[in-house]
């Protein structure tokens, strides 16, 4: 077993560019943020989280892993310029110090995090890792279901892995899934890249809940397609909406190698899916007033009423502060109820020294902006209790972390139990209320802020669960929201939208040579990993002048190895990579492949035939570079080419046909009309052959009767010739 050397990091945070409170270094610090990896694992190494999944296989493939840190941050507003230097210089710093030592990265990130400087985040720090460790090293990552998945990071990320769930249960499995991928990509079984299909959407309708919905047989059909063996992930992204940046939205990722234009085409039909449901909403939400009165009525016999504030949700960036759902079950009278969380650190503060029991006035909540879900509310009850917020989460999601509200109390008014806390996190686990001496199962209202995720702990103990939105910063009615910066027209802001217009509008009319992927670049360590392949490619032109000199030779398979073997001193693993990289992509050498020439070993000799599908890719690709370059269609230049290949490889028609047909319609179609030429040249060739075996004439005479060049008539009869022998 190769003890691969892994470098991983955690970092993660969903933005919500509209909230005024800027994420600083010090909201990482002051909740999930272990800047050394032994406090990192200890903390997070055996619960529900990404690193707990690496470490898994980390131990199952037997990997050297250094971990630089892991740091999370509750959604705010844009993460300052210092706290995301201060948290990515690490990370990049940790690859730096190992450049030329790994092997892979394997990095937990969200994929929504937006900074003072960068509206990608994520691409932000995949960018620097690859200008620090070259395009050749592997490097996986994990998202959020909810992220919004740039170009950026399908072009620097070779693995992208996103949740499967919404309630997000399965973070551990999805690191597992993610470094088991990469095991094979370091260990040159694969060469993944990741494809990626976009909507002109600010999300999916439901925001990917995975529990109903039309998200249930997506999931299916992208379990089914990565049956396949050049599939190793698909991932469907539902999109953040409350950031005001250019690429938002849903996405569909296919993670795979082979025919990327086919699993380009089943990530755009999936996403189509999306497209289509995106008027079938599956939440009703009630307004403030309705489900005030729903909870009024609910008498808790069968279990307590669940009603969950959406648009007050701290976890999607809410202020966790808004009043109006409070207040209106206060003002309807709900009994036996608790509520939670109220982000208040001023009341907290200002009851640390009141004792149990004691008789409170308080001006509670809406002190962030109370424009948004309701303005402070004047308030008496009874202290009923005093913490420093700690708690152990066991819950379906967090599956057992230490966290924190920070200094928390809860208040008794009429005959609600409110959860006052200093740091704003969304209700999720049971034990967010149970660690302060409230029990959800036994009263007749549980209300809470949440989007979705509180389900996985709370629907086993509720009667009945309703949603509501109070118009805080976090509303579902995005129209609501004061969007700048987005591309319009999209989804559900603008209603009208032609999909395939919008298609061809940012992607522009297919050519008459479409074969153009929508697969991302090489990696944009491209110019580091050119500076350190070019040198090792001049040594091998000194070396093997007939292979890598003034004329390239096709390389036999199994040369990289060859190369260590004779050379195993003078060269570097991972430098080697990058130098064969990049002289098997360069025009030069895909030209020499795609005229069929044999492949040669280290000595110069021949040694093994160019496979036809080979010959054919490299025919295709050649042809796109030049088509990007040219103002002439070139289209009719490729089919000839083709034709030519086609009947070099002495295979049937319908035997070269399913060895070389893609996804591409304009390839295979130009593939139809050169196997169609052939057939039509193999037919005046075997009628000229059968003219020239009559006639008993040699070949200049016979052209000569026939006006024909001799050349000319000499090639068609031999093709003529092996037509016949290889039928």
């Amino acid at each position: 077993m190769t003890n691969f050397r892994v470098l991983s990091a955690e970092l993660a945070h969903e933005t919500n560019t509209f909230s005024k409170i800027p994420t600083t270094f010090a909201h990482f610090e002051s909740q999930e943020c272990f800047l050394d990896a032994a406090t990192a694992i200890a903390e997070r190494g055996k619960s529900n989280t990404e690193l707990a999944g690496f470490l898994d296989a980390a131990r199952a493939h037997g990997w050297d892993m250094q971990h630089a840190l892991s740091a999370n941050a509750q959604p705010a507003g844009r993460v300052t310029r210092d706290a995301f230097e201060r948290l990515t210089a690490p990370i990049v710093a940790a690859a730096a110090q190992r450049v030329g030592q790994l092997d892979g990265i394997l990095l937990a990130l969200h994929g929504a995090m937006v900074t003072e400087d960068h509206d990608d985040g994520e691409g932000e720090l995949l960018s620097r890792l690859r200008a620090v460790v070259g395009s050749t090293i592997p490097i996986a990552i994990t998202l959020d279901l909810h992220a919004n998945v740039t170009e950026a990071m399908c072009r620097h990320a070779s693995i992208i892995v996103s949740y499967r769930t919404y309630p997000h249960v399965d973070m551990r499995d999805t690191g597992r899934r993610a470094a088991d991928i990469l095991q094979r990509a370091m260990a040159g079984e694969i060469e993944p890249v990741t494809v990626r299909a976009h909507l002109p959407m600010l999300d999916e309708v439901n925001g990917g809940r995975t529990d109903v919905g039309d998200m249930l047989p997506r999931l299916a059909r992208a379990r089914a397609y990565e049956e396949q063996a050049d599939v190793f992930a698909v991932s469907i992204n539902a999109g953040f909406a409350r950031a005001d940046i250019g690429e938002i939205g849903p996405t569909v990722l296919v993670t795979a190698q082979g025919d990327l234009e086919h699993h380009q085409a089943f990530a755009q039909e999936l996403a189509d899916s999306i497209w289509s449901g995106r008027h079938t909403l599956v939440n009703r939400f009630l307004s403030v007033e309705e489900a005030a009165t729903r909870c009024a009525a609910h008498d808790g016999k069968a279990g307590p009423l669940v009603v969950a504030d959406y648009a007050d949700n701290p976890g999607g960036g809410g202020y966790g502060d808004a009043t109006a759902l409070l207040k209106g079950l206060l003002d309807v009278g709900v009994r036996r109820a608790c509520f939670g969380p109220m982000v208040d650190p001023q009341t907290v503060q200002a009851l640390q020294h009141t004792p149990i029991g004691a008789v409170v006035s308080v001006l509670l909540g809406g002190k962030t902006d109370a424009r948004l879900g309701g303005a402070p509310l004047a308030l008496t009850g009874s202290l009923e209790l005093k913490s420093d917020g700690r708690y152990f989460a066991d819950g379906p999601m967090t599956g057992g972390q230490h966290r924190t509200w920070g200094p928390t109390v809860v208040l008794r008014v009429q005959d609600i139990d409110i959860l006052v806390v200093s740091l704003p996190a969304q209700i999720l686990d049971l034990a967010q209320f149970t660690s302060f001496g409230i029990d959800p199962a036994s009263r007749t209202v549980v209300a809470l802020k949440s989007m979705q995720h509180f389900r996985a702990a709370f629907e086993p103990i509720a009667a009945e669960v309703i949603v509501c939105d109070s118009g805080a910063l976090c509303t579902p009615d995005l129209a609501a929201l004061p969007y700048q910066n987005l591309p319009r027209p999209i989804f559900p802001l603008d209603r009208d939208i032609d999909l395939e217009a919008w298609r061809t509008a940012q992607h522009g009319a297919d050519p008459a040579l479409a074969v153009a992927l929508a697969v991302p670049p090489r990696p944009a360590g491209k110019t580091q990993a050119r500076d350190v392949a070019l040198p090792v490619l001049e040594q091998l032109a000194a070396w093997y002048p007939q292979l890598f000199g003034a004329v390239f030779r096709p390389l036999k398979r199994g040369i990289f190895q060859d190369l260590m073997q004779a050379h195993p001193a003078a060269l570097e693993r991972e430098s080697l990579k990058a130098a064969l990289a990049l002289h098997t992509r360069s025009t030069r050498y895909l030209t020499v492949v795609a005229s069929g020439e044999r492949r040669h070993d280290l000595a110069g000799q021949v040694v093994e035939d160019m496979a036809p599908e080979h010959v054919f890719q490299a025919l295709v690709e050649v042809f796109r570079r030049r088509q990007v370059r040219s103002s002439e269609d070139l289209a009719p230049r490729l089919r000839e080419r083709i034709t030519q290949a086609f009947e070099a490889s002495g295979l049937a028609p319908d035997a070269y046909a399913a060895l070389v047909r893609g996804r591409g319609e304009v390839v295979n179609a130009l593939l139809d009309a050169a196997l169609s030429d052939a057939a039509q040249r193999g037919a005046k060739d075997e009628a000229l052959l059968r003219a020239f075996d009559a006639s008993g004439q040699p070949v200049e005479a016979f052209a000569d009767m026939y006006g024909m060049d001799s050349r000319l008539a000499s090639r068609m009869l031999e093709r003529a010739r092996r037509r016949l022998a290889n039928a």
